[in-house]
């Protein structure tokens, strides 16, 4: 009894776990990146905004959130963002951000999706 067969469904099953492989680690690469660019953005976003708020170690509230704002509209690593939501909160000394945005994936491939981040800045006066 002999068998006779092609590889052809073999090697088709194999291109097409390599490629289901690729686009797979493709995505979460990108989702990583993504992470750490919003979380680079919302500290970047919250020091500027609470250095430029504060009065004798205490930031204030209307300031902040217009820096952070500005900062937002003008920074060019914040417009590789959609921004979704921004909440700006001051608790004393401490200066809080959270934003949720989506980045703009260069290819328009994958859909990343909402990551929400939140930064925390603190004054200490000295002297």
């Amino acid at each position: 009894m002999s068998q006779r067969g092609s590889l052809s469904v073999l090697v088709a099953g194999y291109l097409a776990l390599i490629l289901y492989l690729v686009i797979g680690g493709s995505a979460l690469a990108l989702s990583l990146i993504s992470q750490n660019r919003i979380q680079g953005v919302v500290d970047s976003a919250l020091l500027y905004g609470h250095d430029k708020a504060q009065s004798k170690g205490l930031p204030n509230q209307g300031k902040l959130e217009d820096s952070i704002i500005w900062f937002l509209e003008t920074a060019p690593s914040a417009k590789q963002l959609r921004i979704l939501s921004v909440g700006v909160s001051v608790s004393g000394r401490t200066s809080s951000l959270e934003l949720c945005a989506e980045h703009r994936d260069l290819m328009g491939w994958f859909p990343l999706g909402r990551i929400c981040k939140i930064s925390r800045a603190e004054s200490f006066l000295t002297g």
